[in-house]
């Protein structure tokens, strides 16, 4: 997988993780969304790609306009961070880009199964 990639991904995994924005990208977008808010966001999206893998099939993330997680999602996917270049959201959905090589995808599948670990939060 692109490294900038495979870092945009890895960056949502350790702030979910620890809690920690380390990467610049995270420090924004825990600006931008506040850190609460931000850490669902993540967790959505995150838990979509684990169970993909899990399913061993590829399909969309719904992310209907009125749930507040659902539009936080589509703020890391368009604008948050780089993570555009992956994903596409529209139609009410966010889903692969469509040039994206299958191994790129079955990578970073197997990256978040293996460290994608949410601890519970209070």
């Amino acid at each position: 997988m692109d490294g900038l990639m495979l870092s945009e991904v890895e960056a949502l995994v350790a702030f979910v993780n620890t809690g920690e924005a380390g990467a610049p990208s995270m420090v924004k977008l825990v600006g931008e969304l506040g850190p609460r808010r931000a850490r669902v966001a993540c967790i959505k999206l995150l838990s979509w790609l684990k169970s993909q893998k899990r399913i061993g099939k590829l399909f969309p993330l719904r992310v209907d306009a009125q749930y507040p997680w659902a539009q936080d999602v589509r703020h890391i996917v368009e604008k948050g961070t780089s993570l555009k270049d992956l994903f596409i959201s529209a139609d009410g959905v966010v889903r692969f880009r469509e040039n994206l090589e299958q191994r790129k995808i079955d990578d970073m599948l197997a990256f978040v199964d293996g460290a994608f670990q949410p601890p519970l939060m209070a």
